[in-house]
């Protein structure tokens, strides 16, 4: 809540900020009810009520799972990291 109510309105424009764990627009998987995370709702109430301080440029986990992206995505793969796929749950933003 705290990144929410005093860190971004303080971002200067033209800075990007990662958000993590941020699996939108599903919900957070079952496997990750005992994490207790919750900043993926603050960030949907900010994205539904149209803030115009911020552009979504790289909604990672909606982009690794809409197969129209697999080609865009497939750039980002790491032959390294291949059998973990391509899942990142980083929701890239830019303060405009």
């Amino acid at each position: 809540i705290r990144a929410f109510l005093e860190f971004l309105p303080t971002v200067p424009p033209g800075v990007l900020v990662g958000l993590d764990d941020i699996v939108l627009p599903w919900d957070y998987p079952e496997t990750w009810g005992e994490r207790f995370y919750g900043e993926q709702y603050l960030l949907a109430v900010m994205l539904l009520a149209g803030d115009p301080r911020w552009r979504v440029h790289f909604p990672g986990w909606f982009a690794s799972h809409w197969d129209p992206l697999d080609d865009a995505v497939a750039v980002f793969e790491d032959p390294a990291h291949v059998r973990s796929g391509l899942h990142g749950t980083t929701m890239w933003l830019e303060r405009v």
